[in-house]
């Protein structure tokens, strides 16, 4: 039974810089990967890894099968997913029962509890790249560092909504809070990290970018979304100049009631202009898109009626607060019922003119 020499990259650099899709089995496909790996990115530590499995697998001579598997730029799930299943495809072509794994660094060993759920692991070689520690070497590796894109996002993203806040919040001649909003944004883009949404709010700043070089109608309307909600932002705090001393729950009903239709106004925008660009493309996206601006009003409505029961509860008027409220709530889901049914019988006359054999 031979052995599987396993050599991990878990955030796909070799396929992202050779083009390659994983697995790579054998001396030879490893040797071609490594050499084209080289030539793109001769300081990339995925290179002495696929080298050191290489000259590993050799010392085993006819003991031991070489295999590479790749995962996924997006390190988490999706990579996990993707090299579990290139493990599979692995064992499938591979009589191997057991397994020597290399990595470059402590990132792909978090995965080795998934792969010794699925073939016995007999070593683990770690490749670590020999540097001459002087300061010149010290600086390169620090600036190679700081460049590299998961560090940017990781470090100086918390960082610099840190700064942000605390200048703001001094600008505004509020510097006693800042404090508690350096906490609050850091804890908010925590919170979005760890729900991974943050590529989604990556990839809407790469979708702003392309709508400007591409020279869409997208564009304006996302400038001008970014305007209202800034407007809305300024809304609501002097909401906040008018209504201070009271308590934190009133004060919060009182800035979403005031500003809550400039948000709702923006992300209508945003929406249009992005269905906008789906209609022009033909892309089938574009009735999904279509379907969201009843939806904002919705919410927008349904918010405004619980700000408006918190602020009339709190004025003595309790009643006039709850029949706010259920209006707010039932009139959201008229709007949005009617918007489903609305775009249903469209895109019905649609398609019915387009293909006749469709019933009108």
């Amino acid at each position: 039974m031979k052995a599987l020499v396993l050599c991990i990259d878990r955030d796909n650099d070799i396929g992202s810089k050779t083009d390659r899709v994983g697995p790579i089995i054998g001396e030879e496909e490893n040797l071609q990967v490594a050499e084209e790996l080289a030539l793109s990115d001769p300081e990339d530590s995925d290179l002495n890894a696929l080298y050191a499995s290489i000259k590993l697998a050799r010392e085993l001579e006819d003991q031991a099968v070489l295999a590479t598997i790749t995962g996924s730029s997006e390190v988490g799930i999706r990579s996990d997913r993707e090299i579990s299943r290139q493990l599979e495809e692995v064992l499938n072509k591979i009589d191997a029962e057991r397994a020597i794994v290399v990595t470059d660094g402590a990132e792909d060993e978090n995965i080795i509890p998934l792969i010794e759920s699925r073939v016995r692991i007999d070593s683990i070689k770690r490749v670590i790249v020999r540097q001459n520690q002087n300061l010149e070497t010290t600086y390169y590796l620090a600036k190679r560092f700081m460049e590299d894109p998961k560090v940017m996002r990781t470090i100086f993203i918390p960082l610099g909504l840190a700064f942000l806040a605390y200048s703001i919040l001094n600008f505004v001649g509020y510097p006693e809070f800042a404090i508690s909003g350096i906490f609050a944004v850091v804890g908010l883009y925590l919170i979005i990290k760890a729900a991974g949404a943050d590529e989604t709010v990556y990839n809407l700043i790469t979708e702003v970018k392309n709508s400007f070089t591409t020279g869409s109608i997208s564009f304006i309307t996302y400038i001008a979304s970014f305007i209202l909600l800034v407007v809305g932002g300024i809304q609501g705090y002097f909401t906040w100049l008018d209504t201070v001393g009271e308590s934190n729950l009133v004060l919060t009903a009182h800035i979403l009631q005031s500003s809550i239709w400039w948000f709702v106004i923006a992300a209508i925008l945003f929406i249009v202009g992005k269905a906008i660009d789906e209609f022009i493309s033909k892309s089938g996206s574009f009735w999904r898109y279509s379907l969201l601006p009843f939806f904002g009003v919705s919410t927008g409505l349904v918010i405004w009626g619980g700000s408006s029961y918190i602020i009339e509860l709190s004025e003595g008027a309790p009643i006039a607060g709850a029949r706010n409220l259920v209006f707010s709530i039932m009139g959201g889901i008229v709007i949005a019922l009617g918007g489903m049914f609305l775009l249903r019988y469209l895109k019905k006359i649609i398609y019915s003119h387009l293909d006749p054999s469709i019933p009108k």
